[in-house]
């Protein structure tokens, strides 16, 4: 009989929040049974900037992508685990960041 893990939530580690470069990479937590990952970042409206599969928790992101990462404009970001044959065993809710503008830091 099939385990079915609907209420399973995967849980992003970074980036997330005010940031002070732009992020390279995006790690999230493992999910028992994910054969691969399927990560997606969005502009806040929802178009899609990238996406991505990694059988690894964590993805580095092309340079094109990172080149649209301008300071300011916040990007969301969301993970989903997967089975064996592309089953979803669990999603992330979407992961907020933003890089912050040098001179709108409160250091």
């Amino acid at each position: 009989e099939a385990t079915v893990y609907r209420s399973q939530e995967l849980q992003t580690i970074a980036p997330a929040g005010e940031l002070r470069e732009v992020p390279k990479t995006l790690t999230w937590k493992a999910v028992s049974g994910a054969a691969t990952y399927r990560v997606a970042v969005t502009e806040v409206d929802h178009t899609e900037v990238w996406r991505g599969e990694s059988s690894d928790t964590l993805m580095t992101m092309p340079a094109s992508v990172l080149a649209k990462m301008k300071a300011g404009k916040p990007f969301l970001w969301t993970v989903s685990a997967l089975d064996p044959q592309g089953v979803v065993l669990a999603s992330s809710q979407a992961q907020r960041f933003v890089v912050v503008p040098e001179k709108s830091r409160g250091d």
